[in-house]
């Protein structure tokens, strides 16, 4: 019987160690020690609504422009007179009856 025991004492000395259980992640530090200020965040989404509206207002002139400016070309990659080709052509007509191009 006690060769049996030392095969499975070795058995057993082959298994990994039970590892503990998952424990919680540490929380993320604040970058400073001292309570956020409210207003300093109000100001923060103040400043940040203040560029938003002028980068909305520096790309008016943008919109200004009359779209197409040009004509607009549709390529289909396959041979004329195949489905793809049908459908293509008949909603490029559709598109342009509709938005007057």
């Amino acid at each position: 019987m006690d060769g049996w025991q030392e095969i499975i004492d070795w058995i057993e000395s082959l298994r990994p160690p039970i590892l503990p259980p998952n424990k919680a992640p540490e929380p993320i530090p604040r970058h400073r020690a001292d309570p956020v200020d409210p207003k300093e965040t109000d100001m923060t989404t103040i400043r940040k609504t203040l560029l938003a509206l002028l980068a909305t207002l520096a790309t008016q002139g943008v919109w200004a422009q009359a779209y197409p400016s040009k004509a607009i070309r549709v390529v289909v990659p396959f041979p004329p007179g195949g489905g793809t080709d049908i459908i293509a052509r008949e909603v490029t007509q559709r598109v342009a009856a509709a938005t007057g191009w």
